[in-house]
């Protein structure tokens, strides 16, 4: 979904770039989204937040997973020159 800018003027939407009448299509898009912004009322940050929450928290578990195989390896290294 992109996102466009709109003012209010004499009673309906206007888009502010060039000053089109809001289309139905466009309409139709905001009215979905808020209607998942309601479904998602009692959350604490929007659906496209979820989203980016969701993309950031696999990429920070698949990082972590890698760190702790390398620690691991250091971890086995060191016991080896100690020896």
């Amino acid at each position: 979904m992109s996102v466009k800018r709109y003012s209010f003027l004499a009673g309906q939407f206007r888009e502010n770039e060039n000053g089109k009448w809001v289309s139905y299509e466009d309409y139709k898009e905001m009215s979905d989204y808020a209607d998942k912004l309601v479904e998602f009322g009692k959350l604490p940050c929007l659906p496209a937040d979820l989203e980016n929450l969701r993309t950031a928290n696999a990429q920070f578990a698949t990082e972590n997973e890698e760190l702790k195989r390398t620690l691991a390896e250091l971890r086995k290294d060191l016991i080896l020159a100690t020896l």
